[in-house]
């Protein structure tokens, strides 16, 4: 796994920040939960780098809220890996929900129920999947393609370009049917456009359930299920009862060829 601690010399400074205080008892109260001193690390490194952003745009206390720290992360400079990028949303995501619920700032509230353009349904989309679900680059113009597309199909089969109410499970499968593509590989991000229209009170039921789940093609290298024999000799293969003896249990011989 990739290590996020940066060199000395590459860890912004916050320490003349009003945020500074607010970042300091957040790592603190994680301290007070038991997180490990290297998650406490991470936590601390990442926070960090949202404060200085904050601090160069000379953003005060009335100027910053959820949504604008949740933008906050996207400006960061890059970190050159997916893992790194998903690790500064979930940071993100946490170190936000901190403040929102210690009154620093205020929380994300629900859009308008009116529809909007595409352009501003686009772009609170890509506000909802950044601070709800973490996803950053590629995967958000794939997610407003995918948009756009569904909302030109159900302007055709409503008559409306405003209302969305009157959507049915009958036209968005009609859509899948459609614009499914090969592999089916935007029924997920459907399913999550659906969740965000009902979230955002632009359709009164969550109709993400009608998106159909596929069963995994994936071949499995290791057997679904194993023989009574073949358990009691991996039970007898442990030595210790330490978790990490556990976990490094096993007879790798058993499953070759």
């Amino acid at each position: 796994m990739t290590s996020c601690q940066p060199p000395p010399s590459t860890i912004p400074s916050t320490h003349s920040f009003w945020l500074a205080l607010h970042r300091s008892r957040f790592l603190e109260s994680l301290a007070a939960q038991g997180y490990a001193k290297r998650t406490i690390t991470r936590f601390q490194y990442l926070t960090a780098r949202l404060c200085a952003e904050a601090e160069t745009r000379n953003l005060g206390p009335d100027a910053l809220d959820a949504g604008t720290l949740s933008s906050l992360a996207s400006t960061c400079p890059r970190t050159g890996t997916v893992y790194m990028e998903r690790e500064l949303a979930m940071v993100t995501r946490r170190f936000t929900g901190y403040l929102v619920h210690a009154g620093v700032i205020a929380p994300v509230t629900a859009p308008s129920p009116s529809a909007g353009s595409p352009e501003q349904l686009c772009t609170e989309l890509d506000h909802w999947l950044r601070h709800h679900r973490g996803a950053f680059g590629n995967r958000l113009r794939a997610y407003r393609n995918v948009l756009k597309r569904f909302m030109t199909c159900c302007c055709t089969a409503t008559g409306t370009s405003e209302d969305l109410t009157s959507i049915t499970p009958a036209v968005i499968l009609a859509f899948l049917d459609d614009h499914g593509g090969t592999g089916n590989w935007r029924l997920p991000y459907v399913r999550n456009i659906l969740r965000f229209l009902f979230w955002s009170n632009r359709i009164p039921h969550d109709l993400s359930n009608v998106i159909p789940r596929l069963a995994s093609s994936r071949k499995h290298s290791l057997p679904r299920h194993l023989e009574p024999g073949v358990i009691r000799m991996l039970l007898a293969a442990t030595r210790g009862d330490r978790p990490r003896d556990l976990r490094r249990a096993g007879i790798p011989s058993l499953f070759r060829g």
